[in-house]
């Protein structure tokens, strides 16, 4: 499982739980102790759970998302080179689902410019 997806379960489960052990977390996302340590340090750090003794609980009242601007320049480069490879696959009258991920957001602003 990637960071992201396990991070993105460990905020499922606390918003579930309203809180949750490091020994659970493990059990449930087959992830080591240490692991799942790491990843509620690096989670705190971004204010989108509050680290308790053993385990973490959800910040009430804040988002666990970051604002999209933050997510957009976070690795700008590699999100603009995957909408250019993206639109090579969109043709004239296509239509499109999208999501409101932030790579997704920097392919839409590119659509009106293929050939």
């Amino acid at each position: 499982m990637f960071i992201l997806e396990r991070q993105q379960r460990i905020i499922e489960i606390i918003k579930k739980r309203k809180c949750a052990t490091v020994s659970y977390l493990s059990r449930e996302l087959y992830a080591s102790e240490a692991t799942i340590r790491r990843d509620l340090v690096e989670m705190q750090k971004r204010n989108m759970i509050k680290r308790v003794r053993g385990g973490a609980a959800l910040i009430e009242g804040i988002s666990s998302d970051e604002p999209l601007l933050v997510r957009m320049n976070r690795d700008r480069e590699k999100k603009e080179y995957i909408a250019r490879l993206a639109l090579r696959y969109v043709s004239n009258g296509a239509t499109l689902f999208m999501d409101p991920s932030s790579t997704v957001t920097v392919l839409a602003s590119h659509l009106g410019e293929y050939d």
